[in-house]
């Protein structure tokens, strides 16, 4: 007849009380329970989560006793991007990404900000905001910063070199099915120019201001993150 949740609070505490608020009004199941705290899980917020059932004032509600990590959020990631034409001209870089949960832009929130060194360059930040606690339907507006070399070969030879500078700021609107699978539809509007660093000829070099309309289904069907055999 009622979800509480102990543990956490904030906006956190909300964002898990929305999770289980289908159960209210209905016969316990275990199985879509547990399902439920799964999905909870892999974020990877918790060390644990567990729930059992109370009475207060007459009522049997749902006990729910998450753990938070004590390292995060938010969680720091490193990343090393490499670009290579051949074994003569290879681009290194060191990236690394801040990932913050349930900011307060509202529960079930997340931001990320990311930002690379070397080649290429750039910096990104996205908000991942549901349009209202324990939707599927979320929004996600984001901006970034990018700067990347570009050569142009004719057989082995190098004829030119262009830096690219791509900047822009968009918005998605998208729905998530479930944990696994997800729909955007989104517009940006870019800053987009490549400039010759060398060569002659200059055939490349351009700048627009475009806008870039994008569809995206995706849908994440590893059975393993780091070392997937189907």
């Amino acid at each position: 007849q009622f979800v509480e949740v102990v543990g956490v609070g904030g906006t956190q505490q909300s964002d898990i009380r929305s999770k289980f608020q289908k159960y209210v009004g209905k016969p316990v199941d275990p199985a879509l329970m547990e399902r439920t705290i799964a999905d909870l899980q892999g974020t990877g917020l918790y060390t644990t989560i567990n729930y059992n059932l109370v009475e207060e004032n007459g009522k049997v509600g749902l006990l729910i006793r998450p753990r938070n990590k004590v390292w995060g959020p938010p969680f720091m990631n490193l990343g090393f991007p490499i670009l290579a034409n051949d074994a003569n001209n290879i681009q290194l870089g060191i990236g690394v990404r801040a990932t913050f949960f349930n900011t307060a832009a509202g529960p079930g929130s997340e931001l990320r900000l990311e930002g690379v060194l070397g080649q290429p360059a750039g910096l990104n930040a996205e908000l991942f905001k549901p349009l209202k606690t324990g939707s599927h339907a979320f929004m996600a507006p984001h901006a970034y910063i990018s700067r990347q070399i570009n050569p142009y070969y004719e057989g082995g030879q190098q004829l030119e070199q262009y830096r690219e500078y791509r900047n822009g700021l968009g918005l998605d609107l998208g729905y998530l099915f479930n944990s696994r699978t997800e729909l955007r539809v989104g517009e940006d509007v870019q800053w987009f120019n490549e400039h010759r660093t060398i060569g002659t000829d200059g055939q490349q070099e351009f700048s627009l201001i475009p806008f870039v309309s994008r569809v995206r289904f995706q849908y994440l069907g590893q059975n393993d993150m780091m070392v997937p055999t189907k």
